[in-house]
């Protein structure tokens, strides 16, 4: 969570490598940093709202979709080097509660049968 102050907003975070209950961190957590592979889709199953930062082209492919339906921010990893622009979206997700639930609705539609069908087909159309 962030809390302000007279030097600004301080944001708790931690990097986690191999986790074998993710689904548990996914689900306790307000915001994934992530850069590719299956976790956009189980983030996308637990509603737990995500910027991709895609470190090559596949990653941003697979992304592109998913930011495209609304559903998560899809960064270039070429523009972290301007942390503050990257910050500054980073708190902005944070701080719109809103857009959170709007977008965890999006996730889930993705589950559904229409969902799983517009995946599917995203899918077979990045081959």
């Amino acid at each position: 969570g962030s809390t302000g102050n007279s030097t600004g907003p301080h944001l708790h975070y931690e990097i986690i490598f191999n986790s074998n209950k993710i689904s548990s961190v996914m689900n306790n957590s307000k915001l994934a940093l992530m850069n590719g592979g299956n976790t956009r889709y189980e983030l996308c199953k637990t509603g737990t709202p995500f910027i991709a930062v895609s470190i090559n082209n596949t990653q941003k492919n697979f992304t592109t979709p998913l930011s495209n339906l609304g559903i998560c921010k899809n960064y270039d990893l070429k523009n972290l080097d301007d942390y503050h622009k990257f910050n500054k979206l980073v708190l902005k997700t944070l701080k719109n509660k809103s857009a959170w639930k709007k977008n965890s609705s999006k996730m889930n539609k993705l589950f559904d049968h229409k969902g799983r069908q517009r995946l599917f087909n995203i899918l077979e159309n990045l081959k």
